[in-house]
């Protein structure tokens, strides 16, 4: 199966764009099949920290966790979930700009 290839430009600070997409309790704002996120563990967001997002399908409430497998700041973050799937976000700094690059099995 080919991994899932996207590429948004963000002209926001590097800093800013990192904080925001690896918190993945903003995904409420920006992802549509999930109706609650949260982040499950006290601290810092980086390798360890965990996640919970819950979709709807046919009127059922489906909770997915999602480990913090890889964490660079301003640079890369990656998850795991329960099931296997893994996610990764690379940021680039491109002429004042942000690249993002997310993807599933990207690691």
């Amino acid at each position: 199966m080919k991994p899932v290839e996207l590429s948004v430009v963000i002209n926001r600070p590097l800093e800013e764009c990192f904080a925001y997409l690896t918190d993945l309790a903003n995904d409420l704002e920006w992802r549509r099949e999930w109706i609650e996120a949260e982040k499950t563990t006290d601290g810092p967001h980086g390798v360890g920290a965990r996640y919970r997002l819950t979709g709807a399908l046919l009127g059922r409430r489906i909770a997915t966790e999602y480990a913090t497998i890889a964490y660079e700041p301003n640079r890369l973050a990656a998850w795991k979930g329960r099931v296997g799937t893994v996610a990764a976000a690379l940021l680039q700094g491109i002429r004042g700009r942000r690249r993002w690059h997310p993807g599933h099995d990207a690691l």
